[in-house]
């Protein structure tokens, strides 16, 4: 081979291998505490994130955002809860991923109720961008029966809660799913779940509108 064609062949070589890795440079670097839009990694869990809107305990509009952004290690979780459910004729539908600390003051300082709202200064696993809130829906998107609304501040909300039927039994659908999953449940909120390696990280403070 003429020099001048080996050169034209490695060159070749060379722009395809760095094409190639240019293509999967984000998953080579990609780290667990990385945040990510959950719909990116599973388009079919449903959003209705109510902070996004005045059906909340708050009564007013949050955040100007409205999608689910987590760390990319508790979305993927968050996922594998996903497809677990649907081989039993349901999905997930979030409520609240990451919660900028700036809304937890607010909140707080409105409702300081221990167990329900986490005091800033140490702030709320959702801050983390590790925690979600969240329940079940039918494959077609059909809502089914919880033993409580969505924030709702008594013990109807509770984990023991002696709910009646066919409420127990989703509560526990959810549940199954979210710990084989690796989440942790907290006693008093059916729909919270926090990523059982919350420890890796970190309070937060970033602009969700940078995901959109």
């Amino acid at each position: 081979m003429k020099p001048r064609l080996k050169i034209y062949s490695f060159l070749k070589t060379a722009a395809i291998f760095m094409a190639v890795m240019f293509c999967f440079q984000t998953d080579l670097y990609a780290a667990d505490s990385d945040l990510i839009q959950i719909s990116s990694l599973d388009p079919s869990i449903t959003k209705e994130i109510k902070y996004a809107t005045e059906d909340n305990f708050m009564k007013e509009v949050l955040y100007d955002f409205d999608d689910c952004v987590l760390r990319r290690g508790t979305a993927q979780k968050l996922v594998n809860a996903n497809r677990m459910l649907q081989k039993s004729g349901y999905k997930i539908k979030v409520f609240d991923c990451y919660r900028p600390l700036a809304v937890q003051r607010k909140m707080y300082a409105r409702y300081p109720l221990k167990g329900f709202v986490a005091d800033p200064a140490r702030g709320s696993n959702h801050n983390r961008g590790a925690a979600v809130d969240c329940t079940i829906v039918k494959l077609s998107g059909e809502a089914v029966e919880m033993p409580s609304e969505y924030d709702e501040f008594s013990e109807r909300s509770y984990h023991n809660y002696p709910a009646q039927e066919p409420m127990k039994t989703h509560r526990k659908i959810l549940r199954d799913a979210m710990v084989q999953s690796g989440f942790t449940t907290i006693s008093k909120e059916w729909w919270h779940y926090d990523d059982s390696d919350i420890a890796a990280y970190s309070l937060e403070e970033y602009f969700p509108e940078e995901f959109r």
